[in-house]
């Protein structure tokens, strides 16, 4: 396991993310195309939680490590209705950056871990491994998700002008 390249990754992943937030008006931040899925500022919201209580989490338990940083914090004080959803865009993304910088910083300081150590759920077992290449994984499907909505953002705001030339989507 090349530790330190999955951590540049997740890195360029995140920057990537962030890019993908900038120079928009409140409005298209929280604009859905449809009732079943999410807006930019609820997928950073998302990216944001799981930066805290999965990736980091798993993985820190797995290593037995007491000092997987933001586990202090409980599930439950997030919820469906949490008020950070209600946050300006910005302080979501900082508290996302915060996080994922967090996030490198302890995945830095692990050496010599075993990666192919296990966890148990009850529907099943994953290492510690499958954690880390998943947690890239994600960053992958928010970012093509935060692609689309801005794809989509573009192709709804430029009427009467169309957007064919540019190739097909």
């Amino acid at each position: 396991m090349d530790l330190d390249r999955f951590i540049k990754k997740l890195q360029y992943t995140a920057e990537a993310i962030i890019a993908l937030t900038v120079g928009l008006e409140e409005e298209a931040v929280s604009w859905k195309p449809d009732a079943e899925n999410w807006s930019i500022k609820e997928v950073v919201y998302h990216l944001a939680f799981e930066e805290i209580f999965d990736f980091r989490k798993y993985i820190g338990q797995i290593f037995n490590s007491s000092a997987a940083p933001g586990l202090e914090e409980t599930r439950s004080t997030w919820t469906e209705d949490d008020a950070r959803k209600g946050q300006p865009l910005e302080d979501l993304v900082g508290l996302f950056s915060t996080e994922r910088d967090r996030s490198m910083a302890w995945l830095r300081g692990l050496e010599n871990q075993d990666w192919d150590q296990e966890i148990t759920f009850p529907w099943g077992s994953l290492k510690a491994g499958d954690f880390l290449v998943s947690w890239q994984a994600h960053d992958l499907l928010h970012l093509r998700q935060l692609v689309e909505l801005r794809y989509a953002l573009t192709t709804q705001t430029l009427p009467p002008y169309c957007v064919e030339y540019a190739g097909e989507w």
